[in-house]
């Protein structure tokens, strides 16, 4: 029986009882007063009892259990090439390894990985050495090769250290002209020269494309200079001459400044063409002497 129930049985009950009460005097006027009271009480319980029913009504119950609906298997490979080709996670940028997906080469193609990692590399150029002064006058050198290795060690913004090492061959021939009394001497002049050039490198790599870079870097470090300068004079009218040669080798100052043109071949090999301006200080009898460099450099990443 709900409790709705009983308070009508109650209020039932009371209807029957209240006329005995009323009739029998022996219970007096005390006892009709408190069965009002109580007729009272019970109807505005039930009046509380159906607000609350109507403020918050209870939900309905299902009259039917719902399945899910599960996708059909066989047209699973349809579903998957809908799929934007363009995504960086298409099914084309994807193979399927047995645990998931992996990105294909292209995502990794300029670095091995985000983490700092090694390089070494080798370059190839010519070079163009400027003139210098010595103390009779100016000296001119032919354009000579140069040879170098480095090591790099890159990290995450695609900036690098490094130290390396080149050599620099080249040859001086020319002539120089003296002033000798109120005349003149000329002195032709030829000979061996080589620079050897150990360095420091501070580098960075501004990417262009998944495959192109531009490459700048500096360095500073130590010019070991080698010059063999044979300088002959031959008088006209006589038939002796006069030769001199100077052996000069000396330490110095070294500097460069450097910019290319970086490709990726694959995540582990790169080339770059590239154009260098290094120079040297004083050494021994020869003044201050700059080069310029064009050449082509290949690394490879560890």
């Amino acid at each position: 029986m709900t409790l709705k129930q009983m308070i009508k049985s109650s209020i039932n009950f009371l209807c029957l009882f209240l006329p005995l009460v009323i009739i029998s005097p022996a219970w007096g006027i005390d006892a009709r007063q408190k069965l009002q009271e109580l007729e009272q009480k019970l109807l505005e319980l039930e009046k509380r009892i159906q607000s609350r029913q109507s403020a918050s009504p209870s939900p309905p119950l299902p009259t039917e259990i719902q399945t899910p609906v599960l996708p059909d298997p066989s047209n699973q490979e349809n579903q998957s090439e809908v799929i934007d080709e363009s995504s960086p996670i298409s099914k084309k940028n994807m193979e399927e390894d047995g645990y998931g997906f992996t990105i294909s080469e292209e995502d990794d193609l300029i670095k091995p990985d985000n983490n700092p990692y090694n390089r070494i590399g080798f370059h190839f150029g010519f070079t163009i050495p400027n003139d210098t002064e010595m103390g009779m006058g100016k000296i001119s050198f032919d354009p000579g090769i140069v040879l170098g290795v480095e090591y790099f060690r890159y990290f995450i913004d695609h900036s690098y250290l490094g130290i390396g090492f080149d050599i620099k061959v080249f040859q001086a021939d020319g002539a120089l002209t003296v002033p000798y009394n109120n005349s003149s001497l000329e002195f032709k002049y030829s000979g061996d020269c080589s620079i050897s050039d150990f360095y420091f490198t501070l580098g960075q790599e501004w990417e262009l494309s998944e495959s192109l870079s531009i490459l700048t870097q500096a360095s500073i470090g130590f010019a070991f200079s080698k010059y063999e300068l044979n300088f002959a004079h031959h008088p006209t009218n006589s038939t002796t001459s006069t030769e001199k040669t100077y052996d000069i080798s000396d330490s110095s100052f070294y500097y460069s400044f450097l910019a290319g043109l970086n490709y990726y071949w694959n995540e582990k090999w790169q080339s770059a063409l590239y154009y260098e301006l290094d120079g040297r200080s004083e050494a021994g009898e020869l003044d201050y002497q700059s080069f310029h460099q064009i050449g082509v450099k290949t690394s490879f990443a560890f």
